[in-house]
């Protein structure tokens, strides 16, 4: 008897159905990892992409309310807010100390953009007091992506820094020859230097040039907030201040010939009472070129003007809460009731007549200085404290911070 099996090639076919749903089932598993790590890989991009979208636009807000800080804006309740072409947002603000505000989910970086209801953003003070104090404050920005599925944080510690190296220590400064042989006078009731110049000093009014604190009235320095004192119109009357220099006889008040002055050249002279080149305070966009306009009424502002200048008639430039840096590249010439208050600087040469005030401080670098009729110059420190707003805007080093979790 003959028993046949089963067909090899039958059995064969079996083997290769087995193996071959054995290999659909791995290729479907295949194709099926692929696809999750695809979408998981599309998704982690598309996150990274839009973290880098709320981090560039809070970039963004960071540059714009710096740039507003560099070109001299000093509201320190300003708000920097914009929605972008792409959807995207930033909000930024200055913040009023030098650490960072406790984050949440109603502070200045909420899930969406806007200031949240209720919450109104506390401004920071630059500075602060009277006479003003800098204080360090932030630069906060929050940046939003475009489905505001991300939020980044930037921001910076920053403070006002000083607008000038030093305030200028008399009320009268001249590189060159100082005639006051008109009615000029120099007041400081603050210290015992009223004129300082690197050449010679014709002090002939009668009537007195130099005047200083009558220490037996006065024996401890004023605070520079306390009200100036009427001045003295000649050497006999009043008793808050006492007169130094009369007629050829220059008081001890009065530096003359001081080669420390002398010997600086125009830039030297310029930095070591402006603290910057001239070039660097001309072109600093918080600097107001104000050539052929009219500066009556100007408060709070460093100003350039380019060439001569003449100022005449009844008119205020500054406060005393509110002085200017002007600075006047070429010759100056001034006459009438020219009242003026902050820093005053002639590159070239000065004249006055009439009966200009110049409170704070004037400064010449120029070969001579002409005093007819009766201006006076009135040592005044609270002007060069209430000069702090316009000083340039410093970030601190090392306090950059971008990697903050709203």
């Amino acid at each position: 008897m003959i028993i046949r099996y089963g067909s090899r090639h039958r059995q064969r076919g079996m083997a290769t159905l087995l193996v071959s749903l054995l290999i659909l089932v791995g290729a479907t598993l295949i194709v099926m990892f692929s696809a999750r790590t695809t979408l998981m890989e599309q998704r982690i991009s598309g996150n990274e992409i839009r973290t880098k979208q709320a981090l560039n636009v809070a970039q963004a807000g960071f540059d714009e309310a710096f740039a507003y800080l560099r070109a001299g804006g000093r509201n320190a309740g300003e708000l920097f807010n914009n929605n972008l072409a792409d959807g995207s947002s930033y909000r930024a603000v200055f913040w009023a100390s030098a650490s960072p505000p406790v984050f949440g989910p109603n502070n200045l970086c909420p899930n969406a953009p806007g200031i949240p209801a209720g919450r109104v953003v506390p401004p920071a003070n630059f500075v602060q007091g009277t006479p003003p104090v800098r204080v360090p404050f932030i630069i906060f920005s929050c940046g939003w992506s475009d489905d505001r599925a991300a939020r980044q944080v930037v921001l910076m510690a920053a403070r006002l820094m000083p607008p000038l190296p030093g305030n200028p220590p008399a009320p009268l400064i001249v590189g060159g020859y100082v005639d006051t042989s008109g009615r000029a006078r120099a007041y400081n009731f603050h210290s015992d230097l009223t004129i300082w110049s690197g050449s010679s000093v014709t002090p002939t009014g009668r009537a007195g040039t130099s005047f200083v604190r009558n220490q037996e009235q006065h024996p401890n320095p004023p605070l520079i907030t306390d009200p100036l004192p009427p001045l003295a119109s000649n050497c006999t009357v009043g008793n808050n201040y006492i007169c130094t220099t009369v007629g050829d006889n220059a008081g001890f008040d009065v530096i003359v010939d001081d080669a420390s002055l002398a010997s600086k050249t125009g830039e030297q002279f310029f930095e070591s009472f402006i603290g910057t080149s001239k070039t660097a305070f001309k072109n600093d966009p918080s600097t107001i070129n104000r050539t052929g306009q009219s500066l009556s009424g100007v408060t709070a502002e460093k100003i350039w003007i380019d060439g001569n200048l003449s100022l005449s008639g009844n008119i205020q430039i500054g406060t005393r809460d509110q002085p200017v840096i002007l600075i006047v590249d070429g010759n100056l010439n001034v006459t009438g009731n020219v009242v003026f208050y902050g820093v005053l600087y002639v590159t070239g040469n000065f004249s006055s007549s009439g009966t200009p005030i110049f409170y704070g401080a004037t400064v010449v670098e120029g070969d001579n200085t002409a005093s007819a009729g009766t201006p006076s110059y009135v040592y005044d420190p609270l002007v060069f404290a209430n000069l702090e707003p316009l000083g340039p805007v410093m970030v601190f080093a090392g306090t950059w911070r971008d990697w903050l979790a709203p």
